[in-house]
């Protein structure tokens, strides 16, 4: 679903400015997979996604599509984080999730140690 929509915005985005370009790509995961029920196969998921981000943004395009200069991460995606750094571009990280959850997501492992979550 957000696939979906991720595509379309791409395309309507485009039209208005042609400077600037999407591409995604595959993870493991089929479709049907409730990439949002289990949070944290899906960040581990999202951890090895390094590589093929690399390869990705170093593949020539050809078309007349320019090298990437600028990268727009997520926080909760560090790979593309490493992977601006070591291609010596540009990024900006946006932290799309609210701060309760960040502070939950941080001490989660303390949470759990202390049985608050799973709240019974």
């Amino acid at each position: 679903w957000s696939e979906k929509r991720m595509l379309q915005f791409s395309k309507q985005f485009s039209h208005r400015s042609p400077a600037s370009t999407f591409c995604h790509f595959q993870t493991d995961y089929p479709p049907e997979h409730g990439r949002t029920d289990q949070l944290g196969e899906l960040m581990a998921e999202l951890a090895k996604c390094g590589p093929t981000l690399e390869e990705l943004l170093r593949r020539d395009h050809g078309d007349g599509i320019p090298p990437v200069t600028c990268i727009l991460a997520d926080s909760g995606i560090s790979c593309m984080v490493s992977v601006a750094t070591k291609l010596r571009v540009p990024r900006v990280v946006f932290w799309p999730v609210c701060a309760a959850f960040a502070i939950t997501q941080k001490y989660a492992n303390l949470l759990l140690s202390r049985g608050h979550i799973p709240v019974k």
